[in-house]
Parts: structure tokens; sequence; C-alpha cells
């Protein structure tokens, strides 16, 4: 919540869990966890943290830049596989 705060200046933000991942094959300790946040408001974009725009769009056009390999994170396509699963989106 902090981190949404801080760099694009979000409030109203409420978080689900979707567990945690490995970064890495397990050889080392790179476990991170992964959360969906609903957001109701969000302010400017901290560009020093490489944010230059925050662009909302419907689930159906997020899918489509996956599809397309416009999005290609591996945190970013964890998440969206862990919400999806639990039928979140």
């Amino acid at each position: 919540m902090r981190e949404l705060s801080e760099e694009i200046g979000a409030s109203g933000i409420s978080l689900t869990d979707l567990g945690e991942m490995y970064s890495d094959s397990g050889a080392g300790n790179g476990r991170v966890a992964l959360y969906l946040a609903d957001v109701e408001a969000y302010g400017k974009p901290e560009q020093v943290e490489g944010i230059t725009e925050i662009r909302p769009i419907e689930t159906s056009e997020f899918e489509r830049m996956i599809s397309a390999g416009v999005l290609d994170d591996g945190y970013l396509l964890a998440a969206y596989a862990r919400a999806k699963a639990k039928r979140l989106l």
C-alpha cells in the first residue's frame, strides 16, 4: 500500500493476497509476494521511479497486450495468472 501511495499517489487501496512465487529456479532466496490492488484514485506518477504514465485499461485490452508480447514482465504475468485462477479478473 505504501509503495502505491508513494509511487502513483494512490488512495482508497484494497489489496488481495495472491500468494508467493519464486523469482528464479529456487536455488536462491527469490521469494516474492504477489497482490492484486484495487485503487480508487491516483495522482501524479513518480518519474524518478521510472513511471511515466498511468493508463487504466479494460481486462480484455490487458489480455490482448499479454498475447501480443507487449506485457512480458514475469511478476506481472505471475500475478495475472494467480488472479485469473482465483477468478478475481
